[in-house]
């Protein structure tokens, strides 16, 4: 800060050139290659999904950059594939009117990077009774429009993709046609997906109470064999069949409803962000609703003011946020129950902020409706609004249960690993197989194995650290 009070803000980044030792060169350039040749493979025709090519990009469907890190731990990037990415993502989407893509994984990793299968993501978001032609052509189009335009990689919802109708669609069309698709392809596509958009949307209210029921279940269960655990006397497999049955049953009643959710969410607000763009609602509107909505963040603050102001204890506070850690699936970050003074220093001005109150008038809603009914939509603007806000207020609370299950399973592996003598970190190291293939092993054996994957993970981890890639891979040549 300088005499005039003015802010200048330096990045400083560590020097990446180093001296390699030809051994090394050559083991570097051996990974590059095995690379190459991962990316050649992958990039084959598959007969289950439209598209002769894919690209890998780290941003654009559920996120992995941003959920566990660009160079993940190898456990927290199984931990993800088990009970999100493997093929809970594309089991949701396709009970929902999506295109089946199975078998198909959403992400892959080279080294330690994680990237998205673009073309498995795109595929997974056409209209399932589109034909197999039209989808083809779209999936075309879409990595098309991805190569021309890298920077729409973390926005290929409101960008590239057509996932649900919005009242854009008409004006973005237009592309497909100067693509090559002709008008009946056009109408064909809208048609399905204001389908699929009126299915989604009209059915909504009984799916997310089916869905929130399921997550009541997890939560029984969860108690249920969190009463069972001995630690001091269950053995080693006992343990780690209790740390599976966790996960699969986050699995069968957490993850998937929450990637439902998360659908739903992502079409309320796109659809909502449409009218918008066509001027139907303003931005302040559009801000008012999203800052209204309830959700499990702004929970947490209150109720961190509320533990401020001594209204509730510390210790109730972390009873209801025991589970949560700033890595959601990385085994070495310290939960709020074990290191409650995560928290401590939080300076949460927002706090002392008014809640936004959401307001919008009969006259407002009675102005929107037409533009749902013009366009063959059977729900009106009162019950647009009241989706959207269901279905992310719901999306954020079962984010926040399956957690929990993820969570307790992660402490799990811990103290099973210290019974072992393996740290955190050396846990950090294994995949999911290596904790669940052992049903029939004693301790000893499965001790043994672990120490050898573990010396294996850093020998790799070592080598892919020296190798730097890009966020999107479009060809062998990006490596």
């Amino acid at each position: 800060i300088n005499d005039k009070k003015e802010i200048i803000i330096f990045q400083v980044r560590p020097i990446t050139v180093s001296a390699l030792d030809d051994f090394n060169k050559d083991k570097i350039k051996e990974c590059i290659l095995s690379f190459k040749r991962k990316f050649k493979e992958l990039s084959k025709r598959k007969n289950h999904l439209a598209g002769d090519r894919t690209f890998f990009a780290d941003m654009p469907d559920w996120n992995p950059a941003e959920i566990i890190g660009d160079r993940p731990n190898f456990l927290d990037f199984y931990l993800y594939d088990y009970i999100i990415t493997g093929d809970i993502w594309h089991e949701a989407r396709t009970c929902q009117g999506y295109y089946d893509v199975n078998p198909s994984k959403l992400v892959i990793q080279f080294g330690d990077k994680p990237y998205i299968d673009v073309r498995s993501s795109f595929n997974s978001f056409t209209p399932a009774k589109i034909s197999q032609d039209l989808r083809e052509k779209l999936i075309s189009f879409y990595l098309n429009k991805l190569e021309n335009n890298p920077e729409f990689q973390d926005k290929v919802e409101f960008e590239i993709a057509f996932t649900c109708f919005d009242f854009n669609f008409d004006e973005q069309s237009k592309e497909l046609l100067e693509f090559g698709f002709n008008s009946e392809e056009v109408h064909n596509l809208k048609e399905s997906l204001i389908e699929l958009t009126n299915n989604l949307v009209l059915n909504a209210e009984e799916n997310i109470n089916n869905d929130i029921e399921k997550l009541k279940l997890m939560e029984k269960t969860r108690e249920d064999i969190n009463r069972e655990i001995d630690l001091e006397n269950d053995s080693t497999n006992s343990l780690l069949k209790k740390v599976k049955f966790l996960l699969d049953d986050c699995r069968k009643n957490g993850t998937v409803q929450f990637s439902r959710l998360a659908r739903l969410a992502f079409i309320g607000k796109i659809i909502l962000n449409s009218l918008v763009r066509r001027g139907v609602i303003d931005n302040e509107l559009f801000s008012k609703f999203m800052n209204s909505v309830s959700t499990v963040a702004s929970e947490i603050m209150q109720d961190y003011k509320k533990m401020c102001s001594k209204e509730i204890s510390k210790d109730q506070f972390i009873k209801k946020y025991y589970h949560l850690r700033p890595g959601t699936y990385d085994i070495t970050s310290s939960r709020y129950d074990s290191n409650p003074d995560l928290f401590e220093e939080i300076n949460f001005d927002i706090l002392n902020e008014d809640e936004e109150i959401f307001y919008i008038s009969k006259s407002k809603l009675k102005e929107i409706d037409p533009y749902l009914k013009n366009e063959g939509l059977k729900f009106n603007s009162y019950e647009l609004f009241k989706f959207a806000k269901k279905a992310i207020e719901t999306r954020e609370k079962a984010k926040f249960e399956f957690s929990k299950n993820l969570s307790d399973a992660i402490e799990l592996i811990i103290v099973t690993g210290e019974k072992m003598g393996f740290t955190k970190y050396e846990l950090s190291q294994l995949s999911t197989d290596d904790l669940f293939c052992f049903n029939d092993e004693n301790s000893q054996a499965i001790t043994k194995v672990w120490k050898e994957k573990i010396v294996l993970g850093n020998i790799e981890k070592e080598l892919f650290n020296k190798v730097e890639l890009p966020p999107i891979l479009f060809s062998e040549k990006d490596f």
